[in-house]
């Protein structure tokens, strides 16, 4: 109901049938608040929700495997992210303190973080993204637009 003065946000998982799309239910899904981007990792044996305040990491049939909160690793901060960008199996994070995080899913569908090195670290990231293509030789590249305007 768009006049609702109701603000909540949820998200929803639908199978797509031949009938159409039908409301996958009996999940270990995140089903309250809102989802920014949902992708697959590890030859799709990873689903990854990427919420605001962490990742959800399911297995195929949904059930959760991992979570991974968004904090910063120094102050231990509370984050949020901003944007996602998927190429299995790297996932590209852009958080509200501008900086971007590249985590890697292992051949177990475990999703850890790659080191991140000085230059990452110390610049601030407005947009990115995670490309890999055969033309580049099936290599994941990342492409980060720094504050300053640098294309990396």
């Amino acid at each position: 109901d768009l006049g609702s003065d109701d603000l909540s946000e949820e998200s929803k998982v639908y199978s797509i049938t031949f009938s159409g799309f039908e409301e996958k239910k009996g999940t270990e899904f995140e089903l309250d608040g809102a989802t920014i981007d949902v992708g697959t990792l590890a030859g799709g044996t990873r689903i990854v929700q990427v919420r605001e305040g962490a990742l959800h990491v399911y297995d195929s049939e949904l059930g959760l495997a991992q979570i991974m909160p968004m904090e910063d690793e120094i102050t231990d901060a509370e984050l949020k992210v901003v944007s996602a960008s998927f190429a299995d199996p790297y996932l590209l994070i852009l958080r509200d303190d501008a900086s971007a995080q590249v985590l890697e899913a292992d051949s177990n569908g475990d999703i850890d973080e790659l080191e991140r090195g000085d230059a990452l670290l110390a610049t601030k990231w407005l947009s990115g993204c995670v490309y890999k293509s055969p033309s580049v030789g099936g290599k994941a590249l990342v492409f980060l637009l720094s504050a300053e305007g640098g294309l990396h």
